[in-house]
């Protein structure tokens, strides 16, 4: 059975602040000091984003792995999944969100936006769409971010230049191609767009609201 991971976008008042960017620094410092280990992963991906993930040779939902390939050795295709759930900020999460009801409330926050997928990570997906520009110019550590409420704009900016440098068709096809969940049909873009949308959405929503946006890559079960 696949996993179920949320990446989840909470808006946080600046009343939070102080406290969120030390617990999210204090978890950033856990994740860096991961991210050291990974470095020949990284820079694998770095020179040839394509060639990670699991590619279905024949659709059978009932034994998905099976007739699935991968052109990279597993251990580096493991370790750079991993990248993107990371225990320190999964802890965080819980640690002030606990119970999360989708675009609603996440303990005391509200939610910017949800995206649940089953199997691949979002913000894994949307690095294999942007390529190795995501490893320089998205917010954060692989999906896991805290944005103050100062820079929201910016990374609003940001993204939408990266963004507009490929047909939102060419991006849809990427995604499309990489993320593993055999046998959706049309399905699978109404996903992609989603995963694409939540972080401007998110941002956008923060900047209306005057607030902070932390996101965090949770495993839901």
């Amino acid at each position: 059975m696949s996993i179920t991971q949320t990446w989840n976008m909470l808006l946080i008042p600046t009343s939070f602040h102080e406290t969120i960017s030390r617990e999210y620094s204090a978890a950033l410092k856990k994740a860096e000091h991961i991210r050291k280990d990974k470095l020949p992963a990284i820079e694998i991906w770095r020179e040839n984003p394509e060639s990670f993930g699991w590619y279905m040779l024949a659709c059978d939902v009932k034994d998905r792995h099976t007739y699935f390939n991968t052109w990279v050795e597993h251990k580096f295709l493991t370790d750079f999944s991993g990248l993107f759930n990371q225990k320190a900020f999964d802890s965080l999460f819980y640690k002030f969100a606990k119970i999360c009801a989708p675009k609603d409330k996440c303990g005391e926050f509200e939610v910017a936006e949800v995206v649940v997928t089953h199997g691949d990570i979002a913000p894994q997906v949307l690095y294999q769409v942007l390529g190795k520009e995501a490893l320089k110019k998205l917010p954060g550590f692989f999906g896991n971010f805290y944005i103050q409420n100062d820079d929201i704009s910016k990374e609003l900016l940001e993204y939408q230049k990266l963004m507009s440098k490929t047909k939102w068709s060419e991006l849809i096809h990427r995604g499309i191609d990489f993320y593993n969940a055999p046998c959706n049909g049309n399905e699978d873009s109404v996903v992609i767009e989603e995963i694409l949308q939540a972080l401007p959405n998110a941002l956008q929503y923060a900047k209306k609201k005057g607030c902070g946006l932390l996101g965090l890559v949770v495993t839901a079960g």
